[in-house]
């Protein structure tokens, strides 16, 4: 399981990986760590990143890809899927 980070997320997002690196990425089982949800929100909000964190595409990614985390606040929601390790 591939658990990606903050960067590779943006530029999965974004399509701004190549092909390579998309087809590498894909081949794998994905999750993402609680804190990348943060550092989008965070890159979001300081204007660093345009994300709609409530459009249906990103929901999707979301449900998508199972979230690693042990915050127990994130665990009793049902937004993500969780992964466990």
């Amino acid at each position: 399981m591939l658990n990606l980070d903050t960067h590779i997320v943006v530029a999965l997002l974004s399509g701004d990986l190549s092909a390579s690196e998309r087809e590498l990425i894909l081949n794998e089982p994905l999750a993402i760590s609680g804190i990348v949800l943060w550092e989008l929100a965070k890159l979001a909000e300081l204007k660093r990143l345009e994300l709609d964190m409530d459009s249906a595409e990103f929901r999707e990614f979301l449900r998508s890809v199972p979230l690693l985390t042990r915050d127990r606040r994130i665990l009793k929601s049902k937004v993500v899927p969780l992964a466990r390790p």
